[in-house]
């Protein structure tokens, strides 16, 4: 009723490629899911353990061993037993990138950790024309309301968005990827590591899913 019959329509004919599906990526799954996207092609290489399950949404105590894609078609088809969902249990690289976006999906959304293959991805997505949303860091922050949408060239505050514009002005790419971060200044790493909270993180995936509707639907 929100957003009428022929956006809905439109959403059940997308296809979105979801690469990572951790805390952030998890959630925008989900949420996107749920909003009746029809099409996904899912990429993840990882499998669930214990320590996913205080931030990640399909991590449960049913999927812990099973492979993130494994796991997240099964419980969307628990949810939607019509949507068509296509899985790669891999890890993306130079290699393979273009490949998947061969699938001529409608929308991309970037989660992932690694910073080489985040440049790959989006510099692939941005060469071929094909709408990205990406996640910048939500790890080290405490406060979910500190979120803004923007183009990559006008995120600040970010030490991860800061190195991807580096590395994509290598690639010639300045502006045209819309992203999710934070403006919170991030604490300090706990003995080396990255920690991350589930408020903050399923809060970036779910700005991240709005941010994908606002463009799929284009309000």
């Amino acid at each position: 009723m929100l957003i009428g019959e022929k956006n809905i329509e439109r959403l059940i004919n997308s296809t979105v490629m979801i690469a990572g599906l951790g805390g952030v990526g998890g959630t925008a799954f989900e949420a996107l899911l749920r909003s009746g996207i029809g099409h996904f092609v899912l990429i993840d290489s990882e499998t669930f353990d214990e320590t996913n399950l205080n931030r990640q949404i399909l991590c449960t105590r049913d999927t812990i061993g099973k492979l993130k894609t494994e796991a997240a078609k099964e419980r969307a088809l628990s949810i939607d037993e019509s949507v068509e969902v296509e899985t790669f249990p891999t890890f993306i690289d130079e290699k393979n990138i273009l490949s998947f976006l061969d699938k001529k999906p409608d929308l991309v959304i970037d989660a992932i950790d690694s910073v080489s293959s985040k440049i790959f991805l989006l510099a692939s997505c941005v060469k071929r024309g094909i709408p990205v949303v990406s996640s910048m860091g939500a790890g080290l922050r405490t406060n979910p309301t500190l979120l803004k949408i923007a183009d990559i060239g006008d995120t600040f505050c970010d030490p991860l968005a800061k190195e991807v514009r580096r590395r994509l002005r290598e690639e010639g790419i300045e502006s045209g990827i819309k992203c999710v971060f934070s403006t919170e200044k991030p604490k300090a790493p706990v003995n080396g590591l990255i920690a991350s909270v589930c408020t903050v993180t399923s809060a970036f995936g779910n700005t991240l899913a709005q941010a994908a509707l606002d463009t799929l639907l284009q309000y």
